[in-house]
């Protein structure tokens, strides 16, 4: 049965006072579902632009390894160990790891296990 259905039957068998209440609670629980939504936002945003800077990088270090490889092949040596020289003392974007409070997000069926099937007085 869907949830649709499992609350029209049990609203069914409910108080006008006691869906009103149903109603705050699932309101409640929508509001909260939808502040961890916002921090699912946020975080594919933040991946997003990590794996951005990182495939830049990716490309920047695959250029800088052919220049070495080109200057080394044409004998120019000397240039590809400075060259080589300046890539190991580059500093690579470092991505910190992202800090999540996790203790707000849960399931609604966690939250709530008879969200769509309340009781005459829930």
């Amino acid at each position: 049965m869907s949830a649709r259905e499992q609350l029209a039957a049990a609203h069914a068998a409910m108080t006008s006072a006691a869906i009103a209440a149903h109603a705050l609670r699932m309101a409640s629980v929508i509001e909260s579902q939808d502040a961890t939504t916002r921090v699912l936002f946020d975080l594919v945003t933040a991946l997003e632009s990590a794996l951005e800077l990182s495939e830049n990088a990716r490309l920047q270090l695959q250029v800088t390894i052919r220049q070495v490889h080109s200057l080394a092949a044409s004998n120019k040596k000397k240039a590809a160990r400075d060259l080589l020289r300046e890539l190991a003392a580059a500093e690579l974007p470092v991505t910190q790891p992202l800090l999540v409070d996790r203790s707000n997000m849960k399931l609604v069926s966690e939250v709530w296990p008879t969200i769509f099937n309340p009781g005459p007085t829930t």
